[in-house]
């Protein structure tokens, strides 16, 4: 989808210029069957309107949407946008792999055959799904009381538990306490990343 809004940004770019330098439609190889835009500006607003709302039917109709729609109807939104820029750059990307459960549990390696079976090696009774790491898995009991009892009741809703800002320091210290993904992201609680991240500021500045 990237690729396709650049080619419509190359488009209105050059309806810009040619307007700027005067040129007749008659120049143009395919006379358009529209009327245009009298400036550039306004085709470039045109354009990116019809793309992003191709951009939203192909998602409504696309398979992920229903399951993307349990936790954030609008996982575009500024909003969500805004809540992965104040998160380190490691907790961004697995947040964003829990929100589409494309992330390295067993019932998503079995799905794109790296794994031989989706059933939990923790607890070897059910699929490991998202919800069933964060919410149900006996195998991170002890660690799920902690969560529920800084977090709160309203926890127990995978919406607000990946979706709210306020959640973020209770998901990811009950994600690193599980260690589950402990080899690929190593520390995971926001306090310890920040506290690193402040040292490194602080090293280079002095550097």
């Amino acid at each position: 989808m990237k690729t396709q809004c650049i080619n419509h940004r190359s488009l209105s770019d050059d309806i810009a210029l040619r307007s700027r330098r005067g040129a007749s439609s008659a120049s143009w190889t395919h006379t358009p069957r529209v009327r245009l835009a009298t400036t550039g500006k306004s085709m470039s607003k045109i354009l990116n309107a019809a793309v992003t709302s191709q951009a939203k039917a192909e998602w409504r109709s696309s398979p992920r949407a229903a399951r993307i729609d349990r936790i954030d109807e609008n996982m575009s939104s500024k909003a969500y946008c805004k809540l992965a820029e104040r998160l380190p750059r490691r907790s961004a990307s697995l947040l964003i792999q829990l929100r589409t459960e494309h992330v390295p549990l067993q019932t998503y390696l079995h799905r794109i055959k790296r794994a031989d079976s989706p059933i939990c090696e923790q607890c070897g009774i059910m699929p490991e799904t998202v919800h069933r790491y964060l919410r149900e898995c006996p195998a991170y009991e002890e660690q799920r009381k902690r969560l529920d009892g800084n977090a709160g009741e309203a926890v127990t809703q995978l919406r607000t538990l990946l979706n709210a800002p306020r959640m973020m320091k209770h998901l990811f210290r009950y994600v690193h306490n599980t260690r589950r993904f402990h080899a690929t992201y190593g520390d995971l609680t926001l306090c310890s990343q920040a506290a690193k991240a402040t040292s490194q500021a602080h090293t280079h500045h002095g550097g």
